[in-house]
């Protein structure tokens, strides 16, 4: 009986009814009805109810924008700005300019104390200006600033 069952079922398992069978009132399956199913039926397949209905889900037929301060909002970095990327940029150059040799990204991030993702649009619009240059492929890439 229980293999077949939803944790929500299992959750709402009353014990005392099965121990006293004197007891009446409850499904001769065992299940509660707290489920919403019927208990004719055994218990129910697939998701759960929802515990809060979206007014604006059900409304428009689309997901409401996820409230601000939520764990998925927290893993998001806001986009850089131009002069966040300027700024980069000009860091980027002058350590390029300083290593004796061409840097990796990785390199680079970490002399610069900055995640690597966030040197990649800094980077290209340097080498479209023509103020580095780029050896390598893929993971094996390395920059190095023009003289």
């Amino acid at each position: 009986m229980i293999r077949h069952a939803s944790v929500a079922d299992v959750a709402g398992f009353d014990l005392r009814r099965l121990s006293s069978p004197s007891s009446g009132g409850g499904s001769p399956s065992g299940y509660s009805s707290s489920y919403g199913g019927d208990e004719s039926r055994g218990p129910r397949r697939g998701r759960p109810p929802t515990l809060q209905s979206n007014a604006a889900h059900s409304a428009t037929g689309r997901k409401a924008p996820p409230a601000t301060g939520s764990s998925r909002d927290a893993s998001k970095r806001p986009r850089q700005t131009a002069e966040r990327r300027a700024e980069l940029g000009e860091r980027v150059l002058e350590a390029l300019q300083q290593a004796t040799e061409p840097l990796g990204v990785r390199a680079l991030a970490a002399e610069l104390h900055v995640a690597p993702d966030l040197l990649s649009a800094p980077l290209l619009e340097l080498r479209a200006a023509g103020k580095l240059t780029k050896h390598g492929e893929k993971r094996a890439t390395t920059y190095a600033a023009i003289r």
